[in-house]
């Protein structure tokens, strides 16, 4: 759309600022919503000509933050992220969206001789929340200027004002155990693993993880938020019962204090805690106060005491980077496990979790390139073929009904760069 706006501008001689007498805007609607973590919510964007006739309409840009919003793909079976574009004007020339950067492009017009006047939905936008805090989503704008969005009328940019949008998103509550299907909170046995597929009822707030035909409920938000941030979760039928494990606590490299006790405790691989004796030891492994977990007494004692005295290395699960350097690493069995994309990080865990260690003080062998969890469903860049991870392995699913049998949402599906597909072997297909 931009090298259509030059062309009127070079052949015809008439591209200039917008005259008084016309104007049009651009606006998201709603400009303003509350939503919570997990929940998907579109966004309209408008045009108002004003009465004017256009020719066509240029976004670049509009933004987003990919760490609070992921814009979720309007057409899974073309190449790339796209939006959903609206039937104002027959030809879409531009629609693309970067989902790293987060900004979309986006541009439509009328047919040669034809003009457009009007108001209506020029594309919608779906976003899935992912982090509480504050959204944003803006247009690059600036009146006069015809390189970011604009408007064209007649060679003009007519374009005179942007409403952008502001999304406020909360963490939801999570209810421990209960039925349906089994008893409430669980039985004793022995911790799982914290590997398998997320699940839960219609009418039933618990989130279960589901592992070798046992379901473990989740007892708090504070542990899908350390241990399952980014994987998806499926919402089974009443009648698809799993007998029950013990509730589960929170996974290695978890901070955790007591509610009204200062002394703060680090979950080791074994899981067991460990109880920092000096600021030192704390800030010296990168740890901060903001990432530690504030639990009850009796979850507390859940975790035996260590017989480690002393810190002297990351326990499994903590994601740790040098300074000076981007790469970003998962500890586990003290080795350090390179992350080859940032969709492959964000299934595993909040940004706000890598902590900034010296290399000097922390050089740890090199493990394998780390792979998505179990549990997560993805798909390639140029592929449409989606897949879902189990026992390290990517599965393909056959059909949109044998998706859907599965418990998932289309919205669910994380798009991840073609070289990711390696990290895992092919496994069978599910029909």
């Amino acid at each position: 759309m931009i090298k259509t706006i030059k062309l009127f501008a070079v052949g015809l001689g008439l591209f200039a600022f917008a005259s008084l007498a016309q104007a049009a805007t651009l606006s998201l609607s709603p400009a303003s919503k509350n939503a919570t973590i997990g929940d998907t919510f579109t966004v309209t964007v408008n045009l108002d000509t004003q009465g004017s006739a256009i020719d066509g309409v240029d976004i670049k840009y509009l933004n987003y933050n990919p760490y609070f919003l992921q814009l979720q793909d309007a057409d899974p079976s073309e190449a790339g992220t796209q939006v959903s574009a609206g039937g104002l004007m027959p030809s879409t020339l531009t629609n693309t969206a970067n989902t790293i950067a987060g900004n979309i492009s986006f541009s439509q017009i009328t047919n040669t001789g034809s003009h457009y006047t009007g108001s209506g939905v020029l594309a919608t936008l779906t976003f899935k929340a992912l982090v509480a805090g504050t959204a944003r989503v803006t247009f690059d704008y600036m009146s006069g200027k015809t390189t970011d969005s604009n408007v064209a009328s007649n060679g003009n940019d007519i374009l005179t004002s942007v409403t952008d949008g502001q999304y406020i998103i909360a963490y939801p509550s999570v209810t421990p155990g209960g039925t349906p299907g089994g008893t409430p909170g669980g039985t004793p046995g022995s911790a799982p693993t914290l590997t398998g597929r997320l699940i839960k009822y219609p009418n039933n707030p618990t989130v279960y993880l589901l592992q070798n035909g046992t379901r473990y409920a989740l007892s708090s938000w504070g542990i899908y938020l350390s241990n399952f941030r980014g994987v998806p979760i499926a919402i089974l039928n009443d009648s698809e019962a799993y007998p029950d494990g013990e509730t589960l606590k929170y996974g290695s490299s978890t901070l955790l204090k007591a509610v009204g006790n200062p002394a703060v405790f680090l979950i080791l691989s074994d899981l067991t805690k460990h109880g920092f004796t000096t600021s030192e030891e704390f800030f010296r492994f990168g740890y901060r106060f903001d990432l530690v977990e504030e639990v009850s007494q009796e979850e507390l004692a859940r975790y035996t005491l260590s017989t480690v005295t002393r810190l002297s290395y990351h326990p499994t699960n903590t994601f740790i980077k040098y300074p000076g350097d981007p790469t970003v690493y998962r500890m586990q069995a003290s080795q350090r496990r390179g992350i080859t994309s940032w969709p492959l990080y964000r299934t595993y865990a909040d940004p706000k979790y890598i902590l900034t260690v010296p290399r000097a003080d922390f050089t740890y062998p090199d493990g394998p390139l780390l792979s998505y969890p179990d549990g997560s469903i993805i798909r390639a860049e140029s592929n449409p073929t989606v897949y879902l991870i189990q026992s390290n392995k990517r599965q393909g699913i056959r059909s949109a009904q044998a998706f859907q049998r599965l418990g998932y949402q289309f919205n669910q599906v994380t798009t991840v760069p073609d070289t990711d597909m390696a990290l895992h072997e092919l496994g069978e297909e599910i029909e």
